[in-house]
């Protein structure tokens, strides 16, 4: 795939998690199975961090900029648990949600430097 086609991907994922973390939900279509919730956000976190790490590979040669863009991936999910708890009326902000945040990062990086990268960057 094209460089510029991560790079889109990676951009309408965040806008997707963005208004999917901040819309409304129906009480009809809320899940009240909290173990799920959680690893729905790891798993949401891991294809994020994924995508972005492989739209700025080329930038991430150096296991710091990697870091950094983990960083940055941890406080936008800290960012929209904040405005949850305060903009939304029906979702609250939950620090075990920013620790499955977290845990889906770590598996992101672990995902590209282990196994993509090897292949992608060879």
């Amino acid at each position: 795939m094209e460089r510029k086609y991560y790079i889109y991907i990676s951009v309408l994922l965040t806008v997707f998690l963005t208004i999917a973390s901040l819309i409304t939900v129906n009480k009809e279509l809320q899940l009240h199975v909290k173990f799920s919730d959680k690893i729905t956000h790891a798993v949401a976190y891991c294809i994020l961090g994924t995508s972005w790490f492989l739209s700025l590979k080329r930038n991430l040669t150096l296991f710091k900029n990697t870091l950094f863009v983990a960083f940055f991936l941890f406080i936008y999910g800290i960012v929209i648990e904040v405005l949850q708890g305060t903009f939304t009326t029906n979702r609250e902000a939950d620090l075990y949600d920013i620790l499955a945040n977290l845990v889906g990062i770590i598996l992101a990086l672990v995902i590209f430097n282990v196994l993509l990268r090897k292949k992608l960057c060879n």
